[in-house]
């Protein structure tokens, strides 16, 4: 979806999304991959060593932890009723900020503990 055509509350939703990562990893260095926003440890980090993408869509936030994450949370991922495939979380957007940021943390410290033991 592109940006334009999202709402005002989904255009905050997400930018809170993409704050949160950078307050919950200082060094993340935020580019473009995939046509959305893709978050890495550090600038020495490359290809797969990400910690998050992101992406605004239509009716949920988009949020791609990677297969591993997700396959260690799947129970809470349950718990919380939200849409997941092999690599894609569907965030939708009146899931509460805190239940988000719960999220994000996990995710952020499940990639980059893997990227800092594997550096």
């Amino acid at each position: 979806m592109a940006q334009s055509s999202a709402t005002k509350e989904q255009k905050k939703y997400f930018e809170f999304a993409k704050n949160k990562v950078h307050e919950i990893w200082p060094t993340t260095v935020e580019k473009i991959s995939y046509a959305m926003p893709a978050f890495y440890p550090d600038e020495k980090a490359k290809g797969r060593q990400l910690l998050i993408y992101l992406s605004l869509n239509k009716k949920w936030l988009g949020f791609y932890p990677m297969p591993a994450f997700i396959n260690a949370n799947e129970p809470l991922l349950n718990e919380l009723n939200l849409n997941f495939s092999k690599g894609a979380i569907q965030i939708p957007y009146d899931t509460s900020k805190d239940i988000l940021t719960d999220l994000l943390e996990r995710a952020i410290e499940f990639n980059g503990r893997k990227y800092l033991e594997d550096k």
